[in-house]
């Protein structure tokens, strides 16, 4: 994963709006621990794999944008995409619990996100991945011939 609930707790979201928005089952919040180096912590709890759920769709949706680029999984993890899967979660945290009535400030930040990953999809931007090692190989072969072209050169001529 490029991100973990760690870092997006770290990253604004606090620990008390975390658990309500992914607690369906209304547990107690002070018995839920959320820190993996903590003895108690239970990587079954349902807030924890909902949460990691988010995570995961969060981090297919950069790759979708990256496959062909790169290299898949990314060896390292830059900060760009650290930041990305870290924001993009978030947005699908709250979308869990607020679905139709999504704060508009994470609106804009989802769309600014998108607009970022269409910029690196396009190359007009670097995301800090080492190209020398997860560039993606990108083989394109056709079956064509300059015999069984469906527009050939004479008929290409006529326009």
């Amino acid at each position: 994963m490029y991100t973990t609930i760690v870092k997006i707790l770290e990253s604004g979201l606090s620990r008390d709006e975390f658990i309500q928005l992914l607690n369906d089952e209304m547990s107690e919040p002070n018995l839920i621990i959320l820190d993996p180096e903590d003895e108690n912590y239970d990587p079954n709890n349902p807030i924890i794999k909902r949460a990691e759920g988010k995570i995961r769709k969060a981090d297919t949706l950069i790759d979708a944008f990256l496959r062909g680029l790169f290299t898949l999984p990314l060896t390292t993890t830059p900060q760009m995409i650290e930041d990305l899967s870290t924001d993009i979660s978030i947005h699908f945290i709250h979308e869990h619990r607020h679905r139709k009535a999504m704060p508009e400030d994470l609106i804009i930040k989802f769309k600014d996100n998108m607009k970022l990953l269409n910029q690196i999809q396009r190359g007009e931007v670097k995301p800090g991945i080492d190209e020398t090692t997860e560039r993606a190989d990108i083989i394109i072969r056709t079956d064509k011939t300059s015999t069984d072209k469906t527009f050939t050169d004479d008929y290409m001529a006529d326009f």
